[in-house]
């Protein structure tokens, strides 16, 4: 019978037009949800031999024609053998190799393929076709990879991976005694969660993971007793006590800026108590505090060095008051104010007063003449005299 050189049954698998004198054999065929028509020519010599004959032929406009996708000669259909038409025997082929991948279902990659296996053309411009299809271009890398690249086989050992490695980490946000159950989650919605991350729905695997297991991680940190609700719980307890350091980081900032500035360039209250809570959540860092107190001082004190803090060069000064004096001072003393060098008429000269001149600033107080230092250097003084004098010696 002429059906036996086509596979399938005529008028229920395919039938035969004629367009211009020729005629084709056309499968219709279900794809991505519509019927595509796919169409072989068969040579003038060889109708009978196909079955296209007589009122088996109908004859159709330019308009259909143009609904029809043409791949090739009615011998390339029967090139294979096989009892199933060609594009389900195409299909069956891929299912095979691939498994049952989304691109199987979109019409313009299938065809795509089709074609190419019909016309024997080179994969890759195949693929290249395919890459300029909606389905390649809406895909991330790792789907194109998954569906294009892996056979059932290997797409199976990735999943076994990542579903050991999904569980592994639901053990550790719920630690012994809990189950998935106890949380809401089923087996079923696990399953479904490890093909989405691992097929790369839900964007690169190692992206993936990590926004499953956030989203796991909130629902174990609902339930008492699991170690997510554990973790929770001691970093509220933490934090509870962080509400108490800006105080204590206030105080500490407090002698900070006083090493930086000086007596006369303490930050006042408001800005103490930002800048520690700043500190202490997190929103600022060590690095930018000192920053700003680098600012500052070069403001006060241009002839501070670009790390050098007020109190580093005040030192001196100090130790040179504590000799004169005879006594220990803090760096609030008044005396220390004054380390910024002035001319005669009292304006700042943007360098540090001299250790001399300061000697002799020192010198001129009440509170010099008051010390044991002056009283000291005063019977000196009056010994000399009288040994000068009356040649008596103190």
């Amino acid at each position: 019978m002429a059906e036996d050189f086509l596979p399938g049954v005529y008028g229920q698998d395919y039938t035969f037009v004629r367009f211009n004198d020729k005629v084709y054999v056309v499968y219709k065929t279900p794809v991505g949800g519509k019927t595509v028509r796919m169409s072989w020519a068969i040579p003038g010599d060889k109708l009978e031999h196909y079955g296209a004959t007589g009122g088996r032929i109908h004859n159709i406009g330019r308009e259909q024609f143009r609904n029809l996708n043409f791949f090739g000669g009615a011998d390339e259909i029967t090139a294979t053998g096989g009892d199933d038409p060609p594009f389900q025997s195409f299909l069956k082929d891929l299912r095979e190799e691939f498994g049952n991948v989304s691109w199987l279902q979109d019409r313009e990659v299938v065809e795509i393929f089709l074609m190419g296996h019909l016309e024997q053309m080179d994969p890759e411009a195949i693929l290249n076709r395919v890459k300029q299809t909606g389905w390649y271009q809406k895909r991330t890398d790792r789907q194109r990879e998954w569906e294009l690249d892996m056979n059932d086989a290997q797409r199976k050992v990735e999943l076994k991976s990542f579903r050991t490695r999904m569980m592994q980490e639901v053990d550790g946000l719920l630690g012994a005694g809990f189950t998935l159950d106890d949380i809401g989650v089923t087996a079923k919605e696990l399953d479904q969660m490890v093909s989405r991350v691992a097929s790369g729905k839900l964007g690169d695997p190692s992206e993936g993971f990590l926004v499953w297991s956030d989203k796991l991680r909130r629902l174990a940190e609902k339930v008492e007793g699991t170690n997510a609700w554990i973790e929770k719980d001691s970093a509220a307890a933490e934090q509870r006590g962080y509400l108490n350091r800006p105080e204590e980081m206030r105080e500490q900032i407090r002698q900070d800026a006083f090493d930086w500035l000086g007596p006369k360039g303490s930050p006042d209250e408001g800005l103490l108590t930002k800048w520690a809570q700043r500190l202490v959540s997190g929103d600022a860092s060590e690095e930018d505090w000192a920053n700003f107190m680098r600012q500052q001082a070069k403001a006060l004190y241009p002839w501070l060095g670009p790390n050098e803090r007020w109190a580093d060069r005040a030192s001196s000064y100090k130790r040179i008051s504590e000799d004169l004096l005879g006594k220990t001072i803090g760096y609030d003393h008044k005396l220390l104010a004054k380390i910024g060098g002035v001319d005669a008429a009292g304006k700042t000269t943007g360098g540090a007063i001299d250790y001399g001149d300061f000697e002799k600033l020192v010198r001129s107080t009440d509170e010099f003449w008051r010390g044991p230092v002056a009283e000291e250097e005063a019977f000196g003084v009056m010994g000399r005299l009288n040994q000068i004098f009356n040649g008596v010696s103190g």
